[in-house]
């Protein structure tokens, strides 16, 4: 079914250290997924296990199983399986509320199980149909893909095809000493810049009281066309649009879980460390910015700007050295610091921007006319975020506990804090100038 052998891949040091983290937690799952909805009612769990099994050679990722070694301190790795693809594919009855079906609560039930540790670690749910049109969501751990590498799995089983010879899922080959010992300097260089970046360490901006571990998710929908016009309005990236008018949001929510007080909210922001290449990657290849948003800041222009800034000075920080500290840095010490910016004395939430890249996907005579997200919430956090940006829409997600209220008053706050940024005059001379910066794609 796998067409040729994989060989077994060391897990890299980020996977090893999402796995740590989540067995750290009572209540911590690293589960997350991207649902699409095609226009077609034919679709079936029997028709998309003949689709997958057809197209794993072009996804092999998804034929690899967890091996825990019997020593604690040797590295877990990969090893290829055949998937029982009656388990991974599975069609799903709609939950009904109040006798009246719905997506939004059957993706949220489904978001709150945790895959078994002894298969692949992903599944495909079919929902049934509902007004002319099916929902088909992937479900994977963090460990095994990113949310970039999720929608290029989805691509690869439901867009045009990818030549095998052009899929790299084969261990990384080692640096050259020669290159290894220059990168080694110049990063010896660099980490005093880096390690300024885990500074200040600072108190939780919320409570982790009456957290539960379940999630409740919301939605917002919005055009594309109302982002990029804020962002260009105030000459700001679409990212740092997008962070300030989540500070915005959080700061006006009623619900919003302060520790004590509103306050500044310090946020990781993942972002995408790959070469640009197609096809994308698969598995974990990210980085983390750390990246301050003032909530307790009143007026949005300033608070966007505030916002822009410190994306700018932490992306000339950081960017440059981090991919080469992964390819030099030896494995246990980038998962240290892996666990160190995931902490609750370095960032409060987790807000993730990612795109979809390439021709629209298609399947049984059906079209993808929108795709949402289903995001995870990491240890002792009660809010996270995740933005979808996929063929002029934007959707985003904010999955919250069940400890605290429904989260789709946050989402709807966002998207007026968006409209608002749109609509007031820039203010150049807020702060002073910006460093430069390359703009990067976040994920």
């Amino acid at each position: 079914m796998t067409g040729a052998a994989v060989p077994p891949r060391r897990l890299r040091p980020e996977d090893w250290a999402l796995l740590n983290y989540e067995k750290r937690g009572r209540h911590t799952s690293l589960e997350f997924g991207i649902a699409c909805r095609f226009t077609t009612t034919a679709l079936s769990a029997s028709a998309l296990r003949a689709l997958v099994a057809a197209r794993l050679p072009e996804v092999p990722d998804l034929t690899f199983v967890l091996d825990q070694p019997g020593h604690r301190w040797r590295s877990p790795q990969w090893r290829t399986t055949d998937p029982d693809l009656t388990w991974h594919v599975r069609d799903v009855p709609l939950y009904r509320v109040n006798g009246v079906a719905s997506v939004a609560r059957t993706l949220e039930r489904a978001a709150n199980t945790v895959l078994p540790r002894d298969r692949p670690l992903w599944e495909m749910l079919v929902l049934e149909p509902l007004d002319g049109s099916q929902w088909v969501a992937l479900r994977v751990n963090h460990a095994l893909f990113d949310a970039v590498s999720v929608i290029e799995v989805l691509r690869r089983l439901f867009g045009d095809r990818v030549t095998a010879a052009s899929i790299t899922c084969s261990p990384e080959q080692p640096m050259p000493l020669g290159r290894r010992l220059r990168e080694t300097a110049r990063l010896g260089w660099a980490l005093p810049r880096m390690a300024r970046r885990m500074v200040p360490l600072t108190g939780p901006a919320f409570t982790a009281s009456g957290l539960t571990g379940q999630r409740r998710m919301a939605w917002a929908h919005l055009d594309d066309d109302r982002l990029r016009a804020a962002a260009a309005r105030h000459g700001v990236t679409s990212n740092e649009a997008f962070l300030s008018a989540l500070a915005g949001a959080l700061r006006e929510w009623p619900h919003t879980p302060w520790r004590r007080g509103i306050r500044p909210v310090w946020t990781f922001v993942p972002c995408d460390l790959r070469d640009g290449a197609d096809p994308v990657e698969l598995g974990n290849n990210i980085g983390a910015l750390r990246i301050r948003l003032p909530c307790d800041e009143p007026d949005p222009v300033r608070r966007l700007h505030v916002v822009a800034a410190a994306s700018s000075a932490e992306k000339a920080r950081s960017m440059p050295v981090m991919r080469i500290a992964r390819a030099v840095l030896p494995g246990w010490l980038i998962r240290v610091m892996f666990a160190i910016s995931l902490s609750r004395q370095q960032v409060d939430i987790i807000a993730s921007h990612v795109v979809q890249r390439g021709a629209g996907m298609t399947c049984a005579g059906g079209t993808m006319p929108e795709m949402m997200a289903l995001g995870h919430l990491p240890r002792h956090r009660p809010l996270g975020a995740l933005l979808v940006r996929h063929s002029g829409k934007l959707v985003l997600q904010v999955t919250a506990d069940a400890g605290i209220a429904d989260p789709g008053t946050l989402c709807r706050l966002w998207a007026e804090k968006v409209d608002e940024l749109a609509a007031l005059p820039p203010q150049g001379d807020v702060i002073p100038p910006r460093p430069s910066a390359p703009r990067i794609p976040l994920s």
